[in-house]
């Protein structure tokens, strides 16, 4: 799973003066520590981190910004949001991005990272004026130097069909907040480059065109897309957080709507069309219908063929990865009733999902209620209410003739120095949702029952504690556990920034969970793993000078035996007007996989790398940036990774000889 993250560097005046078109320049690491969950985790961070970037390059109008869509960047208490809201309800228009500065609710650091998703709209009288089209190209290449077995196999079935280079090239337009079109195409390492009619020269190619305010007609979408409603049960889209640094807005979900999806995963987003009809001021019906092509596993015995599985990885390399491309048809249909007060959201979900040949699993003792046929039809609804400093939430969900799901719960603030979450979730064995992002244990809302409670405590500016605590329990066996079971976690997390240039944290967090074991009887024993993790990290720097030190500690036990590792990481950048330089140092130590140190890293703009480092040796990258005109800017980036004591690297189609890898990447990205 890869996965994102980044730093916030600039302090409010300074950005305020470079967050302007064509693009801000952001480090995000601060921010992933701040609001992302540990980095080992199941979630997509890939379509959290294309969200994100595409809040940055077109940030949401302060004087439009609905509840719901404040609520969505997980940066705003309830307080904070009824506050500005107040503000522009009182006081007229923002006519500045420094006028937050006058809000009581909104800290300084929380306005620094505020102004980097937000912008001040035109009056609605000179917006005819600034209706000229502005956008960017994006062209990427990156090879990795060592040579996989899949590039040198002389056997035609492991055989990699296309070249060593991975091409990467997006085409964004927008016209204001009324038109945005984009075009994404990629190919990855290994694919070939061919004309047919289920590929247009690059393996995945994706477009998509949203237009706002056609009178009535508040939105349309046409192409890719993605959709976020209620708590992201039946349709939840990329902006889902999970358990993590964040313990209090991460819980609950908003309802965003259509979303462009811009991102080069090849499964999970609808393709189609998507609308948004306002039938009063505070009722909207929302409808979708989409036919795509997806990767499928064709089996066939003397009655049928079928699909075994539904492959995600997007590769398309040899032969038999090939032969799973495209070969499964996807239509889905979907309306959803909105009902939006400034207090009060409520709606109604029906959606169905129709394949075009049957899905049979392979029987395993864990998937006997994984989904099988050719049809799913979930019904539902959701509802969330805010009053002073409470908000309240929650969706259900009803899988047509299968079971259940339901998510609830309540965040607060019970003084001006303490925040609490509380979220419930229940999802019965044969509840069934292809499109969810729900605040859950597992990946997908299903066969869970689970307790959040998460606090967070500011002493004063400087000092803050924050910290959860999760129970759950898996009512039906799982994979990799042949038995009903249960777990906890636990996380807390104590902030200090003695400085403004000084900023530190310490993380602790230990998970409980049930696993198979080996055993001499004739079943599967279940026995409880532990694992720790430890976080100790700094963030310092001096005028275009930063730097990060961090070290990151982990264990597991089970049966009693306990392994661990170990990860010490330094961190250096100068920035300047038109130059950034930034670089890494990490070595990394572990005893096994079940203690891999994840670490996000600098990577170039649109793009993302978070290596999962198990086993002994060294990592390293290096960064460099510059602006050749302001609207032209040029990236390259170098990686090495070497292993102690290692003869290959991977396996499969994937091994390298030799203890070394070493990648290149190279952008250049066109502003208009």
């Amino acid at each position: 799973m890869n996965a994102a993250g980044c730093t916030l560097a600039f302090l409010l005046t300074g950005v305020l003066l470079v967050a302007q078109p064509p693009a801000k320049e952001i480090d995000f690491e601060r921010l992933v520590d701040e609001l992302l969950p540990l980095q080992d985790l199941d979630l997509n961070y890939e379509d959290i981190y294309e969200n994100w970037m595409q809040l940055l390059n077109h940030p949401l109008d302060l004087n439009r910004a609905t509840r719901a869509q404040l609520q969505g960047l997980f940066l705003l208490t309830d307080q904070q949001i009824t506050a500005l809201l107040r503000h522009r309800e009182e006081e007229g228009p923002f006519m500045s991005l420094y006028e937050l500065q006058t809000i009581p609710e909104l800290t300084p650091e929380t306005i620094e990272r505020l102004v980097l998703f937000v912008r001040v709209g035109q009056p609605a009288h000179t917006r005819a004026l600034f209706k000229k089209m502005n956008g960017y190209w994006v062209n990427r290449w990156e090879r990795r130097l060592e040579p996989r077995l899949g590039f040198r196999s002389t056997d035609s079935t492991q055989r990699f069909a296309g070249s060593p280079d991975k091409f990467y090239h997006r085409l964004r337009l927008q016209q204001g907040n009324r038109f945005t079109a984009g075009f994404t195409a990629e190919k990855d390492a290994g694919e070939a480059m061919r004309l047919s009619p289920t590929q247009m020269g690059f393996d995945f190619v994706s477009g998509h065109v949203h237009v706002r305010n056609l009178g009535r007609l508040k939105s349309l979408t046409l192409g890719d897309f993605q959709t976020q409603f209620g708590q992201g049960l039946l349709l939840g889209g990329g902006f889902g957080l999970g358990k993590g640094g964040e313990t209090i807005l991460t819980a609950r979900r908003s309802s965003l709507g259509f979303l462009p999806y811009t991102s080069v995963l090849e499964s999970g987003f609808f393709r189609g069309v998507g609308a948004t009809l306002a039938v009063t001021k505070k009722l909207s019906v929302h409808a979708l219908l989409s036919n795509n092509k997806r990767d499928g596993r064709l089996q066939s015995d003397s009655l049928e063929r079928f699909i075994s599985s539904l492959p995600l990885a997007g590769l398309h390399r040899t032969p038999a990865e090939q032969a799973v491309r495209r070969t499964l048809r996807e239509t889905n249909q979907a309306v959803v009733l909105h009902y939006q007060t400034e207090q009060l959201e409520a709606g109604m979900v029906w959606h169905r999902t129709h394949f075009d040949q049957n899905i049979l699993r392979n029987a395993r003792p864990y998937n006997q209620f994984a989904f099988q046929g050719n049809t799913n039809e979930n019904v539902g609804a959701f509802l969330s209410y805010t009053y002073k400093n409470v908000s309240l939430f929650g969706e259900h969900g009803y899988t047509w003739g299968r079971g259940h799901g339901t998510v609830a719960g309540v965040l607060g603030h019970l003084s001006e120095r303490l925040a609490v979450a509380l979220h419930f979730r229940s999802f019965q064995r044969n509840f069934i949702s292809f499109y969810s992002n729900t605040f859950a244990e597992s990946t997908t809302p299903q066969n869970e029952q689970g307790v959040y409670w998460g606090f967070k405590y500011q002493f004063n500016k400087r000092v803050s504690v924050q910290g959860y605590v999760d129970q759950f329990r898996f009512p039906w066996l799982r994979f990799r556990v042949y038995a009903p079971s249960m777990g906890t976690e636990y996380l807390g997390r104590i902030n200090w920034a003695p400085t403004k240039t000084i900023r530190l944290f310490l993380q602790y967090r230990a998970e409980q969970k049930d696993r198979n074991v080996n055993s001499d009887e004739p079943t599967y024993q279940l026995n409880t793993g532990i694992k720790q993790n430890v976080w100790l990290n700094a963030d310092y720097g001096e005028g275009n000078f930063s730097f990060k030190t961090r070290v990151q500690w982990s264990s597991y036990s089970i049966q009693k035996q306990k392994t661990s590792g170990l990860l010490l990481l330094q961190d250096f950048a100068f920035k300047n007007q038109r130059f950034t330089f930034a670089m890494r140092y990490a070595l990394f130590d572990t005893e096994d996989f079940d203690n891999r140190q994840y670490v996000y890293e600098r990577d170039v703009w649109l793009a993302f790398s978070l290596p999962a480092l198990a086993g002994r040796g060294i990592r390293q990258y290096a960064l460099i940036q510059y602006d050749l005109t302001p609207r032209c800017t040029v990236w390259a980036r170098w990686s090495m990774t070497r292993f102690a004591h290692e003869t290959s690297i991977s396996s499969g189609v994937d091994q390298i000889t030799g203890n070394m890898v070493n990648d290149l990447k190279f952008q250049v990205r066109f502003g208009f």
